[in-house]
């Protein structure tokens, strides 16, 4: 049954968010091709279509959409909302960007499934193609370089360089690429390694995404807008902060000073370090106690046992050996 009510739930997000259009993958076109032919439904179902062709003839307006070749995520297989780590976000900070890339999968001499370079191919590059363009528009020989220009190109990189990545002279310097294609060749024939290559696309998403984060934190509508649309991830770093104070002697039973409430409370905070050294020597006098019990009572059955094997294990094997030696000498 859900098979039968899931797509139609997803085709009427459109309707019910009341969007004059959609935004996804490719892999959302096709659902139901040629559907107004009325031809044969291929396996490759998907739902962008289904909406186009079936919500009209129930009476719903038709909608836009559009859509962009999907990418590898960084973590490893589709690139998804759900994983934070599979993607970078517009507002991303420089350390959170760093993070991701770090972590993300990148085998050398893997060019399929490689969420780094589809990054470079699907992001970089075409943004930088972009700059290019724009700067003949503008009379301009070739877009700005360098640091602060919001590109990763080196200002000594040759004309037509569209990604550059630093390396130390005993690894053989700086290198440039004109195209993805020859960016994905060497790093293929593992001409380029995969730590020199994150530190790069690192370098550059940097470059491009620091501006926007700064118009963000000067825009409070901005903000505001963020936080309406996406309100769990507004809470994360609350609900982080308050995690990060939980400890164990946050969750261990205590007695609250005299005069207050006798009966044992879960702790909520950290405790002292007065509290700290009231603790300790409460489970001091404890072990203490235990121990003067122990020896009031005196030795007990386990003990009692443990003795007797002993005292039974000890033979008169050399005692005997000696007094034979010494009857031998008289």
């Amino acid at each position: 049954m859900s098979s039968l009510l899931y797509p139609g739930l997803q085709a009427l997000d459109e309707q019910y968010l009341d969007v004059d259009f959609q935004f996804g993958g490719v892999d959302q076109v096709s659902f139901l091709p040629q559907l107004y032919k009325r031809q044969t439904l291929t396996p490759q179902r998907k739902i962008f279509m289904y909406a186009a062709g079936l919500l009209p003839r129930l009476g719903y307006a038709k909608r836009a959409h559009l859509m962009n070749p999907m990418v590898p995520g960084l973590s490893g297989g589709k690139m998804s909302s759900s994983d934070p780590k599979s993607k970078i976000d517009f507002l991303d900070s420089p350390a959170e960007v760093k993070s991701k890339i770090k972590a993300a999968v990148c085998t050398p001499g893997v060019v399929e499934e490689n969420g780094v370079l589809a990054f470079i191919k699907a992001v970089l590059i075409p943004v930088q193609d972009l700059r290019e363009e724009q700067a003949k528009l503008r009379g301009e020989k070739q877009a700005s370089r360098g640091p602060g220009s919001g590109s990763n190109v080196k200002v000594d990189a040759p004309e037509g360089t569209v990604f550059s990545v630093s390396r130390k002279p005993d690894f053989g310097g700086d290198i440039h690429f004109k195209t993805y294609q020859e960016l994905e060749d060497a790093y293929a024939k593992e001409d380029l390694h995969p730590g020199d290559l994150k530190a790069a696309i690192t370098e550059a998403l940097v470059a491009l995404l620091s501006p926007i984060k700064e118009m963000f934190n000067a825009d409070p509508e901005w903000q505001e807008v963020e936080r309406l649309g996406y309100p769990d991830q507004s809470v994360q770093p609350a609900a982080k902060q308050v995690k990060e104070k939980v400890s164990y002697f946050s969750h261990v039973m205590w007695t609250p000073p005299d005069g207050q409430n006798t009966k044992k409370a879960m702790r909520t905070t950290a405790p002292t370090e007065e509290e700290r050294a009231q603790l300790r020597a409460q489970k001091e006098a404890e072990k203490k106690a235990k121990a003067d019990a122990q020896a009031a009572a005196g030795p007990t059955a386990a003990e009692l046992k443990s003795r007797q094997a002993d005292a039974a294990a000890v033979t008169p094997s050399a005692i005997a050996s000696s007094s034979t030696s010494a009857v031998s000498q008289l």
